[in-house]
């Protein structure tokens, strides 16, 4: 997974010029989805499952987050018939997309690095969420998203949905 992340993390950052001196890294939509998550549970309809997901991930989200979901157009619905279509892949991706706020380091130390050897290079903000499983992330001003859910996969992750 580190070099995974890494290497969609790179990709990202080249050819990029932004203009603040500390960027911010932010993981918060990710401890929001698995929250929205866990009351699934309590859902007895898809109604409700939708109205948790809504109020507890995407109403929750971050500035960061509402971009991501203004550029790919995330829907709670969709949400919902995801996590219902690949439930195997949900509960195993879990632990690698709650390990990423403990590995801000290691972002901090490529950001380092590009802006040690790439001329113009100003550090950008970065949005870890989760979205609905068709994109890796983008880009927006001085933003990367980046899809937890498919750059933190692993050779472990369950895929025979």
């Amino acid at each position: 997974m580190k070099q995974t992340l890494l290497t969609i993390f790179s990709f990202f950052i080249f050819g990029f010029s932004f203009s603040q001196e500390k960027q911010i890294i932010e993981t918060t939509d990710i401890d929001n989805f698995w929250i929205a998550f866990d009351k699934l549970k309590s859902a007895t309809n898809q109604s409700d499952s939708i109205k948790i997901i809504q109020t507890n991930y995407i109403d929750k989200s971050t500035e960061y987050f509402k971009e991501f979901i203004r550029l790919r157009n995330f829907t709670a619905e969709e949400y919902v018939k995801l996590i219902g279509k690949y439930p195997k892949f949900w509960n195993s991706i879990r632990k690698e997309t709650e390990k990423i706020k403990h590995r801000k380091d290691e972002i901090e130390k490529v950001l380092d690095i590009y802006e040690k050897t790439l001329p113009n290079f100003k550090r950008p903000n970065v949005c870890f969420a989760i979205g609905c499983l068709r994109t890796g992330g983008t880009i927006s001003d001085n933003l990367i998203l980046i899809g937890t859910e498919l750059s933190a996969s692993t050779f472990e992750t369950e895929k025979s949905e």
